[in-house]
């Protein structure tokens, strides 16, 4: 049998109760209706009567603009989609989605109202449908953290600093500790109360001597200022420098010593500061002089005959002084010594 396409109009009868052979089309123009084959199933039924100008597939009477009683299966879909959507989606859905979605999602929503799962944060639970708080954190609490802090209240765990328990909440005082042996930097501005222990190397300054010492017979340790007498000095012939400024308070010096006959040939100030001195023979004088030393020779030749003999001068003026034979007379003769040089002036005689 071949296949047939009929078109009907002009009957009011359900093209549904009409006899449709196997492997027929009908159109029928009355109800707007195109059915297929004899299963006499509506393939599709459009405006016109009761329609409305609704479209249905598979549906007699069509309430919406498309009405679909089967599965639709499409590349797009444009416009709201209204009803329940039972099976697999596949593509971009755009748009608000009301209602309940049953099945997986592939893909990133953008916002979500809870998570699908619960994430633990800090110990507590987390699903997104309400803030949280960490204890530790933003209420009290501990929390166990990894990583660095960059500033701490207190080390989780004490150290200890040369014996002494340090966790940061307080100051505390170090001690030199067991190890006598310490070095501190030399740039160190270091405050002790009291040190216990030998210390090797030197004090700027010191309030004591560990050991006193005896100075001229008197005991110093450096607490007060001692006195040293002339006869705490083992030896009072002492010489001075002459850079020195001394002061004394009282001299007793012998100014004036006499010397009669040759006893006295060297010519020493530590005889006298003046000293007199007559001839018995020729006489030779020596040079007993230190440097800076000086001293007033006076002198009387007791007979024309007696030579008297000096060592190397340099005499004021180039004059050898004459020594006088007068009876009760002297002739002054002053000597001084600078360096190696025996330096004499001749005063007269008096």
């Amino acid at each position: 049998m071949a296949d047939t396409l009929k078109f009907r109009g002009g009957s009011t009868s359900d093209i549904a109760s009409s006899t449709v052979s196997d492997r027929e089309i009908i159109f029928d123009t009355e109800k707007n209706t195109l059915v297929l084959g004899s299963a006499k199933d509506y393939l599709m039924r459009y405006g016109g009567n009761s329609q409305s100008g609704n479209v249905g597939i598979g549906v007699a009477s069509p309430s919406t603009a498309l009405e679909v009683s089967g599965t639709v299966t499409a590349t797009a879909f444009a416009g709201n989609l209204t009803g329940n959507v039972t099976g697999n989606v596949t593509g971009n859905v755009t748009g608000n989605v009301t209602g309940n979605v049953t099945g997986d999602l592939t893909g990133n929503a953008t916002t979500a109202t809870t998570l699908e799962t619960a994430r633990t944060i800090g110990g507590v639970s987390f699903n997104g449908s309400a803030d949280i708080n960490l204890p530790g954190v933003n209420t009290a609490g501990t929390q166990d953290t990894s990583g660095n802090a960059a500033t701490a209240t207190a080390l989780q765990t004490a150290r200890a600093i040369n014996g002494v328990s340090f966790n940061g909440t307080n100051d505390i005082t170090i001690g030199i500790g067991t190890n006598a042996n310490q070095t501190l930097d030399t740039t160190s501005n270091v405050t002790f109360a009291s040190v216990t222990a030998p210390l090797t190397g030197n004090a700027d300054t010191a309030t004591a001597l560990q050991t006193a010492r005896t100075i001229a017979g008197q005991s110093f340790n450096g607490t007060a200022d001692i006195t040293i007498a002339a006869t705490d000095l083992s030896d009072t012939n002492q010489s001075l420098s002459t850079t020195d400024d001394v002061t004394f308070n009282v001299v007793t010096a012998t100014s004036y010593v006499e010397s009669v006959g040759t006893a006295q040939t060297a010519l020493d100030p530590a005889n006298g500061g003046i000293q007199t001195f007559v001839t018995s023979s020729s006489t030779t004088f020596t040079d007993s002089l230190a440097t800076g030393e000086s001293m007033t020779l006076m002198i009387r030749r007791a007979s024309a005959s007696h030579t008297v003999t000096f060592p190397t001068t340099k005499w004021v003026g180039n004059v050898t002084p004459p020594v006088t034979t007068t009876s009760g007379k002297y002739s002054i003769i002053s000597l001084w010594k600078v360096s190696s040089n025996l330096y004499g002036s001749y005063g007269g005689d008096a």
